[in-house]
């Protein structure tokens, strides 16, 4: 999705600068080395790119490294109906500063916050 993305905007002449936010580097340095290897060459072979960069982060399991990369993508929480309406790696930390907020401060009934992903339930079985 990523490449179909930014590839459609370099042909529409979007191509002067990439804005990239990726708060925490570690999670997202694949996508950031995609990203940057899409700016700097033009196109990429998303297989041979996984591949490749895989190959330079470990010495071992690389293709079973590699199913997992593709398989965290298909496993992300889907909210919306878009196709980039996905939850990734903020969705562990996030509610749970959430959770943590509404419980210390001695709420009752169901935090709004959580509804898109827990649904508009009693506070403990949306923890739940």
């Amino acid at each position: 999705m990523i490449v179909d993305e930014l590839t459609t905007a370099f042909t529409v002449g979007a191509d002067e600068y990439l804005l990239v936010n990726s708060g925490n580097i570690l999670p997202h340095l694949y996508t950031l080395d995609l990203a940057a290897n899409l700016w700097t060459y033009g196109n990429v072979d998303v297989k041979e790119h996984l591949a490749d960069f895989i190959g330079q982060l470990y010495s071992r399991q690389q293709q079973e490294i590699c199913q997992l990369y593709r398989d965290y993508s298909r496993c992300t929480i889907v909210y919306g109906p878009h196709k980039d309406d996905r939850a990734g790696e903020e969705f562990y930390h996030h509610p749970a500063r959430q959770i943590m907020g509404f419980w210390l401060q001695g709420k009752e009934g169901s935090d709004e916050r959580l509804c898109w992903t827990a649904g508009e339930k009693p506070f403990a079985e949306q923890v739940r």
